[in-house]
Formats: C-alpha cells, sequence, structure tokens
C-alpha cells in the first residue's frame, strides 16, 4: 500500500520539462471498449507497462518514413536502439507498408494521435496483425483495415519478430523502469479515476505522448503513452505534461 509520504516521493521525482513536444489527452471512440467480464475482472486495480510487439512494429514502420526522417519529434533517434532499427530495417523504407504509411500521414498530419491509438487495439497473432478481442476501433479515423496486411507483410518481409525477440531483455529493462515510477495508487492521485492503467512503451517513441481514456458503462481505463528516455519518464494529464525523474 502506498503512503501519502510515498506518493509525495515518487511526485518529487518529476518535473516539467520537454515543452516542446507535443502532447495530447483524450477521451476518444479511436478504440472503443469491447470487454468481457474476465477482463475487468483481472485488470481491476492495476497499472500494467508494457512493450506490445504489434505497437513496436507500428512505430518500426513509421521511424522509416520520411515523414518521421523530417519531423525531429517523432520518434528518438538518439539512441543505440534506433542505430539498431535502421541498420536492420532500413533497406526496408521502400516496402508497401512504409509508403503507404508516410503517404496517409504526410497528407493527414492531424490523424497521427489516430494512427498511435489504434496501434495499441492490435496485437500479433501467429504472424497476423489483428485486433485485440476486447477492443473495437471502427471509427477510428485512421482507416486501419487497410493497413492489416500491409503490416503484416512487412513483419514477415522483414522477419521482424526476430528482431523482437532479440531485444525483449531491453524492453523487460524498460516496463520494470516505468514501475519503478509509478504504480496503481500513484497513479489513482495523478490522473482522474480509473479502474485500470495501461502504460504502453516503445524505445522509438517520442513526440505526441498522451493518454487515451477508453470506457465501457461505469467501467474506464487509461492508456497512457510516455516518453521514456536515459533520465526519467514523460507524460501527460488532462491539465499538464508531467516529466523526468531527478537524477
Amino acid at each position: 500500500m502506498m503512503t501519502s509520504r510515498s506518493f509525495c516521493g515518487i511526485a518529487a521525482l518529476f518535473s516539467c520539462i520537454y515543452v516542446t513536444t507535443m502532447v495530447s489527452s483524450c477521451k476518444t471512440q479511436d478504440v472503443s471498449s469491447h470487454y468481457t467480464s474476465n477482463y475487468i475482472k483481472s485488470n481491476q486495480g492495476s497499472l500494467n507497462a508494457e512493450v506490445p510487439e504489434a505497437f513496436e512494429l507500428g512505430y518500426t514502420i513509421l521511424a522509416l518514413t520520411n515523414m518521421a526522417q523530417k519531423d525531429t519529434t517523432l520518434i528518438d533517434k538518439s539512441t543505440p536502439y534506433y542505430k539498431e532499427v535502421m541498420a536492420r530495417f532500413g533497406k526496408f523504407k521502400d516496402h508497401r507498408a512504409v509508403k503507404v504509411l508516410d503517404q496517409t500521414l504526410s497528407k493527414h498530419p492531424e490523424m497521427f494521435n489516430n494512427f498511435r491509438n489504434g496501434l495499441y487495439a492490435f496485437k500479433m497473432h501467429d504472424g497476423r496483425f489483428v485486433v485485440k478481442e476486447n477492443y473495437r476501433i471502427d471509427v477510428n479515423r485512421f482507416g486501419f483495415t487497410r493497413f492489416e496486411h500491409l503490416f503484416q507483410d512487412f513483419y514477415s518481409d522483414t522477419h521482424f519478430d526476430k528482431f523482437f525477440a532479440e531485444h525483449s531483455s531491453q524492453y523487460a529493462g524498460m516496463v520494470a523502469k516505468a514501475n519503478s515510477f509509478i504504480n496503481y495508487d500513484a497513479a489513482q492521485k495523478m490522473f482522474k479515476d480509473h479502474k485500470n492503467y495501461k502504460l504502453i512503451l516503445s524505445p522509438l517513441m517520442k513526440g505526441h505522448i498522451g493518454t487515451m481514456e477508453i470506457s465501457r458503462g461505469q467501467y474506464t481505463e487509461l492508456v497512457i503513452f510516455p516518453y521514456m528516455h536515459a533520465k526519467g519518464i514523460a507524460y501527460t494529464d488532462p491539465s499538464q505534461m508531467i516529466a523526468k525523474a531527478s537524477e
């Protein structure tokens, strides 16, 4: 159980920085709920951090686009991980998945958050890019239907599963780090009271960090998309961005 003293200790780790980073916070229909009673029972009262394979696939494809190369706010290019991504996948920058994503977001940059939010609803299953059982994306403006096969093709053509497996220890380290910064009790005090919280992590994520609220009746969960770096974690709540753990 977190005491008020320990919460203050966690809160003191954060300071407001990265004011130029684009953030968003919204109650959205980009992802709608299809919760089962088992999902609610399993997740209520929890905060879970993860690096989802499908989400990382989407961000890897994004990193290869011309848009991401020009816009320095989208992808964290300062890390060895980014260099590994480019070394492994740079030769696929002309892949159709990359080209179509680049064309779509370059023409409609206002839909970037729809893209980010929608990625959360997907998972990889037997090499397929599919919607998770407890979510729907019918009304997501980005229009993921046309991208499902493109992302699957990229996954298969590049052997992305091997790259993801090779970096499992790094992802686990990110999860442990995130869990050391915040837990369920702290999240309830930092954010609006929700039934559960998800921290969706990626070593590539930099700009367009934010939150997404998904609800079904009285049950709501908050999905947090943070920027993690060597010294801390940055994310937003409905009123401000809280960022960077002290050294």
